[in-house]
């Protein structure tokens, strides 16, 4: 009866969760991603101290990497609006207002646009977001490449970035 009550429950989506607290600030001290597959998160703030969050993973030619921006539903975030970059070998070349590892290019995504963000519940943090950015690109080349999140303002402010779609934690 339980293994039957399971199967009718409606499929739940979430992130394995991680904080920053200003820790993962640079390419050289970025959250290591192990498996990009995997779905996590990584809770952050960026400050003057500290205006990106990285993540690193590893990746193969045609591995999707999966991209996800958002803020967490604040009234004070509300039109908050932080960037992110994609960045690996074999990508376009794209200016970015930091400094990027030797050799690698990228895509940039811009919320400055977004009007209306998702919104989307964690089940594992019980938060409430608005995602603001949403997209997969595919790798060229194999190697270490990075996700950047970061306000183009130079604002203070809380936001989180995502990648992997596979709940495996």
């Amino acid at each position: 009866m339980t293994l039957m009550m399971l199967a009718l429950m409606p499929s739940v989506h979430a992130h394995k969760p991680s904080y920053s607290e200003g820790l993962y600030s640079s390419a050289e001290a970025s959250y290591r991603v192990d498996d990009i597959d995997v779905s996590i998160v990584v809770y952050g703030t960026v400050t003057c101290e500290a205006p990106q969050l990285w993540l690193s993973f590893t990746g193969e030619p045609g591995d999707e990497v999966y991209v996800q921006l958002g803020v967490p539903v604040i009234d004070r975030l509300e039109d908050y609006r932080p960037s992110v970059a994609a960045l690996a070998k074999g990508w376009p070349a794209v200016e970015l207002p930091f400094e990027v590892p030797e050799g690698l290019g990228g895509y940039l995504w811009s919320s400055d646009e977004v009007a209306e963000p998702g919104e989307f519940f964690e089940p594992f943090s019980q938060t409430e977001s608005w995602i603001l950015v949403e997209d997969t690109v595919t790798l060229n080349n194999e190697g270490v490449g990075y996700l950047v999140a970061w306000d183009p303002a130079g604002w203070s402010g809380k936001l989180w970035l995502a990648t992997g779609t596979v709940e495996d934690f």
